[in-house]
């Protein structure tokens, strides 16, 4: 800063300030920092996670859909010759009138079998290729077969697997910045002190001076924000807790199917 004066006794002053950071706002700040762009990347390994997800459910889903057009359609193909076969029998004598109804009922209800089986088809093609836009269909993998069961996951492989979801990690990621928050906010209630050295001409004589200044937190002691950031941590443990319980439940109800 400069100051002029032009009074009785001209002074020109000249002088430099520093506010020290003496309980540490700046190592705090960039500690919550970091830990918000870590929040970032594990949400856009969720947002991945979700994609990948999508997909392979999507792709599970029009492959047994496929499936099941296919095992309708050799079940429309066998009732007709079963029907056919019924025709045949009564005109022959073999088989009476309400036997040949229940023959045409079955290979009408074939018929809407099928049907319906390749509106399950169209339908699941349609949801796939809403995310795989530009992939043609000829290009979608198949999927293998269902995982054996024969040895179901221990608990300590549960627990690994869990803990390496990307849900998980997103929510113990917003849990670490919610505790970076409380310290910051608490070192926020500390004041710093600013140092100051001045030095100019006043009335053809030098001049030096050195002042120290201090804010006092009187009448707003930052309380408040450490409340919030308490309570915002509150939120986030429970969110995570809740988050790795849903998590459970899907794994358990995944393998009993």
């Amino acid at each position: 800063d400069a100051e002029v004066e032009r009074s009785a006794d001209d002074a020109r002053t000249l002088g430099i300030s520093q506010t020290l950071d003496w309980s540490g706002k700046r190592a705090a700040r960039t500690d919550a920092a970091e830990r918000e762009r870590l929040l970032a990347a594990a949400r856009y390994a969720l947002s991945v996670w979700t994609l990948g997800n999508e997909l392979l459910t999507g792709l599970s889903r029009h492959q047994t859909a496929a499936a099941r057009q296919e095992l309708a359609l050799r079940g429309e193909h066998a009732m007709a010759e079963f029907a056919e076969l019924a025709e045949r029998r009564f005109r022959a004598g073999d088989l009476d009138q309400a036997e040949l109804s229940l023959a045409r009922l079955s290979l009408t209800d074939a018929r809407i079998q099928r049907a319906t089986r390749s509106g399950e088809a169209a339908a699941a093609q349609q949801e796939l290729r809403a995310l795989a836009v530009d992939s043609p269909t000829t290009e979608w993998p198949a999927l293998d077969g269902p995982p054996s069961l024969a040895n179901p996951l221990s608990v300590a492989d549960r627990t690994t697997l869990l803990q390496g979801l990307p849900e998980i990690i997103a929510a113990e990621r917003q849990v670490d910045l919610a505790e970076a928050n409380i310290t910051l906010r608490r070192k926020e209630q500390r004041p710093d002190p600013t140092l100051s050295l001045r030095g100019g001409e006043q009335a053809n004589e030098s001049v030096v001076g050195l002042g120290v200044s201090i804010p006092l937190f009187v009448r707003n002691r930052f309380d408040g924000e450490v409340r919030a950031a308490l309570s915002g941590r509150d939120e986030a443990r429970f969110s995570a807790d809740a988050a790795r319980r849903r998590a459970q439940a899907r794994l358990q109800s995944a393998s009993e199917r």
